[in-house]
């Protein structure tokens, strides 16, 4: 995950995106352009957008929709004027077949006329609201991605589309456990509310099989079983 080293919380978002245009941001964003909304792009052919904006009203919280583009545009008013859809990521996630093929750092040679853009709410968005309430961000801290969960909560099929919600997690100390945050925007839904502190025994496993430490600062959480972790 490579990052530039003149990007901070207080770059602006057009400087994230020129360094991601230019290959110096390959990472994810956490941690840049602080107070800034973020979001996931999903990119689809025309024939499967209806379906999968069937799927995101079906599902408006684990897929909070926040804009869609034209077919074939490159650009998107509704997130910025000055915006390439196809080189300002730090890196795309190309799908084949509906197989993962690899993953790039710009996509303008796959683009095609019958493209169409959707843009989700990220949780990176609230985690100002969470670094000004004095909490550390501990994989931004690491300079790491945060982790995530497949879970076992199915989302509601539609359109063609189905799956499992996925989570991402942010260990804190356990008297910040249920800390007050101000109401944000409906750019992203709010937390899971099915954490709870568990005895020091207690350890997350992300995603892919790495284990998180934990500190004696912080207490360790785990889902309850009705969103219990797919390992």
């Amino acid at each position: 995950m490579a990052a530039s080293h003149t990007l901070n919380a207080h770059s602006t978002p057009k400087a994230v995106r020129e360094a991601a245009r230019k290959g110096l941001l390959t990472g994810p964003t956490s941690g840049l352009a602080s107070g800034y909304v973020r979001v996931n792009l999903v990119i689809l052919p025309e024939a499967e957008a209806a379906g999968f904006l069937r799927f995101c009203q079906a599902n408006p919280k684990p897929c909070p929709l926040l804009a869609i583009s034209e077919p074939g545009d490159r650009t998107c008013a509704a997130m910025a004027s000055d915006l390439d859809i196809a080189r300002d990521v730090p890196a795309y996630r190309v799908y084949r077949n509906g197989v993962a093929s690899e993953t790039v750092t710009d996509v303008a040679g796959e683009w095609r006329d019958e493209l169409v853009t959707f843009a989700l709410g990220c949780s990176f968005t609230f985690e100002h609201a969470l670094i000004q309430s004095s909490l550390r961000i501990r994989h931004i801290d690491q300079g790491r991605n945060v982790p995530m969960y497949q879970t076992s909560i199915p989302l509601t099929t539609a359109g063609g589309f189905s799956g499992n919600m996925v989570v991402s997690m942010r260990p804190f100390p356990a008297v910040y456990f249920t800390p007050t945050l101000a109401p944000l925007p409906c750019f992203r839904p709010p937390p899971v509310p099915a954490l709870r502190p568990q005895p020091p025994s207690a350890q997350w496993r992300c995603h892919k099989g790495r284990k998180w430490g934990t500190t004696p600062s912080c207490s360790p959480v785990r889902l309850l079983p009705a969103a219990h972790l797919v390992s």
